[in-house]
């Protein structure tokens, strides 16, 4: 589909124009999901949502949309109504896209499985009293941010292309926004609490 034929169709079901930067670089992602100790998933479910929201002038709830990343099952189905929505705006313009929705769920759901073992409180309270499971766990954890951060960059990659079709061209990058600057803080401050424990040996039984 030509640049015209795009900006046509987009007018024509009634899509809103960019009004700032929505790209969010992929290199973006994988640096703030580790400064952030994870938690930016939470953030990118919120952004792109409301991205999506302000788009299509469709009925969102981006705050709700990212809290049920803490709801078991049903998480999930929101990350795949989230993957369904762009995929389809995405076929709708005639755009190829690399959005599959089984593996990105059996990569999600690997994650949130990781990461219930690893939050999970007789698994927890045992790591403290115990170095070497604390480590195993801490490695695990950031297995499943891994797939975390697989999913996010696979669809986001196809979003980036989105937009820049939409706009006929390369889009501003998406502004630090201040949801981005809470959860980066909070990563730091457990990067932080997560070092003290190894470097405080524990207490004799």
């Amino acid at each position: 589909m030509t640049t015209s034929r795009l900006s046509d169709a987009a007018a024509a079901a009634g899509l809103q124009e960019l009004p700032r930067g929505y790209h969010i670089a992929l290199s973006r992602i994988i640096v703030l999901s580790v400064l952030s100790y994870g938690l930016y998933w939470l953030y990118w479910m919120y952004r792109t949502w409301r991205q999506y929201r302000d788009h299509t002038g469709k009925e969102a709830y981006p705050v709700c949309h990212a809290l049920t990343q803490f709801v078991p099952i049903y998480g999930l189905f929101r990350l795949h109504r989230h993957a369904t929505a762009y995929r389809t705006l995405m076929e709708e313009r005639g755009m190829t896209t690399s959005i599959k929705m089984a593996p990105i769920i059996i990569l999600a759901a690997l994650g949130g499985i990781i990461a219930a073992i690893n939050i999970s409180p007789g698994v927890a309270i045992t790591g403290l009293s115990h170095p070497g499971l604390a480590l195993t766990l801490d490695v695990s954890a950031w297995v499943g941010v891994g797939f975390a951060v697989g999913v996010m960059c696979w669809i986001q990659s196809n979003v980036n292309r989105y937009w820049a079709e939409f706009e006929s061209g390369p889009t501003p990058p998406a502004r630090f926004g201040r949801g981005e600057k809470i959860v980066t803080t909070l990563g730091v401050l457990l990067w932080i609490l997560n070092i003290a424990g190894y470097a405080i040996p524990p207490a004799a039984s």
